[in-house]
């Protein structure tokens, strides 16, 4: 694996963002976002798509939520989902479905303002492979390529998987252009500073 990344995994505690702040604002190279933290971005000028906070109090199964596009004539997006321990799910194979499913432009459809259509999802690329990925794997690239019948053009996403100290994370990469399916294993992440004494860490 090429990438190394470093988290200090936290607790955002009475996070007062709301769904709308910060929406447009524009980040590029090594940059902090509120409530994410320091971000390595990828070539270019990206900006805050859209924003989802796990409802309070009860999360209901439901992670934190960044979602990045790039400036670009080209559609990009980069987007980061972040499931504290009492929400995370038992196995990070799990999610994969659900990544297929949901994130074929990079972004749910709900948060793109665009009606629920169907589609098909062809994976391309797993590591490890998927016949070698167990329960207790705790690291997982996934591609795919995802096919609507309502739209011109149809979408490359890769994933990184990964737990931490109980935490899961997603960080997917998505564009109908041939994209590095390392990108998102490349790129640096590095939380806030914890706001609670007992937040989990891990260095990877």
């Amino acid at each position: 694996m090429k990438a190394i990344f470093l988290f200090s995994l936290f607790v955002v505690a009475g996070l007062a963002m709301s769904r709308g702040q910060d929406i447009g604002t524009k980040y590029s190279g090594r940059a902090e976002v509120p409530g994410l933290g320091t971000v390595e971005f990828p070539a270019g000028e990206w900006f805050l798509e859209f924003r989802r906070p796990p409802p309070t109090p009860n999360p209901a199964h439901r992670p934190d939520y960044f979602g990045f596009r790039k400036v670009s004539e080209t559609p990009e997006r980069l987007g980061f989902r972040r499931y504290e321990p009492a929400i995370a799910p038992d196995q990070l194979v799990h999610c994969l479905d659900g990544i297929a499913e949901d994130l074929g432009e990079g972004a749910p459809t709900e948060e793109l303002g665009k009606p629920a259509t169907e589609g098909t999802s062809y994976p391309m690329r797993f590591v490890p492979p998927l016949s070698y990925i167990k329960p207790t794997t705790d690291d997982i690239a996934f591609s795919f390529i995802n096919v609507r019948p309502d739209r011109p053009l149809n979408w490359l996403c890769h994933a990184h998987l990964f737990t931490r100290d109980g935490w899961a994370f997603v960080v997917f990469h998505a564009s109908p252009s041939v994209t590095n399916p390392d990108t998102v294993r490349d790129l640096g992440w590095i939380p806030r500073p914890p706001t609670k004494p007992s937040a989990p860490s891990a260095t990877k």
